[in-house]
């Protein structure tokens, strides 16, 4: 929806009383999609961030030690 058309739905609950209980349903659903999948495995969100981390450093450790015993043929 463009412009005007995106608030008329809002303004229709709005005025019909219904805010309160859209506005709810909308936190609810941001958190179902945004916060649930974060903590779905068990793990703490630290720990996977922590995880991503090592995973991305050793890769880069790897590239730079492995990168040492191969010289460019130009």
């Amino acid at each position: 929806m463009r412009g005007g058309e995106a608030v008329l739905p809002l303004t229709s609950l709005y005025i019909s009383g219904d805010w309160d209980k859209y506005w709810e349903f909308h936190l609810q659903e941001e958190h179902r999609r945004n916060h649930l999948p974060l903590y779905s495995s068990g793990i703490s969100l630290i720990k996977q961030v922590l995880k991503a981390k090592l995973v991305v450093l050793l890769a880069l450790h790897l590239f730079q030690y492995l990168s040492k015993f191969h010289s460019p043929s130009y």
